[in-house]
């Protein structure tokens, strides 16, 4: 219906336009000697129309290719984002279903993007600690403690719970 309305007001201007420029019998003179152009006035103001329009498209154009570096920089930052945003998932995922390795694999990928990496280090040393590998462990609580007060409380509540779980009261 928008597009109706749209196409009739378009052929409406048209005819409007048509009817004023047939009223018009102006001409306008240019003179650049040795040159001298006659034009009707209707002419000169389509002219002037598609010259406008010609102008804004280029600068438009031009505009988007200088801006273009900057927009691909925010697509890849995005693109690392989500990438970052899915190997956390999948570390957190692999931990629950008991694929530690998995997980420890995940959530380093996840620590190295920056993104959530104190609770990538906090799965990350959840899963080294289900495998039993005490030195990866700890490093991976070191991590976590390098975050500061961002994630200190879920780091001591996680050292606190695998200290118990390996009878390390």
């Amino acid at each position: 219906m928008r597009t109706l309305i749209w196409l009739i007001g378009i052929f409406a201007l048209a005819v409007g336009v048509a009817m004023v420029a047939g009223l018009n019998d102006g001409y306008v003179l240019l003179v650049a000697p040795p040159w001298r152009v006659q034009l009707s006035l209707n002419l000169l103001v389509v002219i002037v129309v598609v010259g406008f329009a010609l102008a804004y498209a280029l600068i438009r154009i031009i505009s988007r290719t200088l801006q273009l570096p900057g927009r691909v920089a925010q697509w890849r930052e995005r693109r690392r984002r989500a990438r970052a945003g899915r190997a956390l998932n999948d570390s957190i995922n692999a931990l629950f279903e008991g694929r530690f390795s998995q997980s420890l694999k995940s959530a380093s990928r996840a620590y190295e993007t920056g993104e959530g990496s104190s609770m990538a280090a906090l799965i990350a040393a959840r899963a080294a600690h289900a495998l039993q590998d005490e030195p990866r462990y700890r490093e991976w609580l070191g991590h976590a403690a390098e975050h500061g007060a961002q994630g200190e409380v879920a780091r001591l509540m996680t050292e606190a719970e695998l200290a118990i779980e390996a009878r390390r009261f």
